[in-house]
């Protein structure tokens, strides 16, 4: 039997810093909500809330009728619940700063996970432009020198 290495351990093998360039941060959805009020107005919050609730929406479909309807299957897995120090990791991106050793990572680019659903959403020439990007919903950096 082959015991199992952490992230850790794995990445002192290595000579190269790993790099994790499609991270995701989960907005914490009330904050999130008033911030894009505050920005967007109350378009912008139910265009929030028909992608936030799109999942639950597909799931509920066969996959015949996603088929025909050509919707991809959502992500369901997006949200560590078992966990809740994972979870905290996915809302708040300078906890995630704090465990890049832990989880194994030098440098992280973050980007908004709900936000970037709502931009692909956003039907050509129908309705206002997304609101601008905020602090909220900017790609963030979290880097350490892997010499450090």
């Amino acid at each position: 039997m082959t015991a199992s290495l952490s992230a850790a351990q794995i990445k002192a093998r290595l000579d190269h810093p790993i790099i994790d360039a499609d991270g995701h941060w989960i907005e914490y959805g009330p904050v999130f909500t008033e911030e894009l009020r505050r920005v967007g107005g109350e378009d912008a919050v139910e265009g929030w809330n028909a992608v936030r609730n799109g999942t639950r929406g597909a799931l509920g479909m066969s996959v015949e009728e996603r088929r025909r309807r050509r919707i991809s299957q959502e992500a369901f897995w997006g949200h560590p619940s078992k966990n809740t120090k994972d979870l905290a990791t996915a809302l708040f991106p300078r906890l995630l700063a704090e465990r890049l050793d832990e989880i194994g990572l030098d440098f992280a680019i973050i980007y908004p996970t709900g936000a970037c659903a709502c931009l692909r959403s956003v039907p050509i020439g129908r309705g206002a432009p997304p609101p601008a990007p905020t602090t909220s919903s900017r790609p963030s950096i979290s880097a350490r020198s892997p010499t450090a």
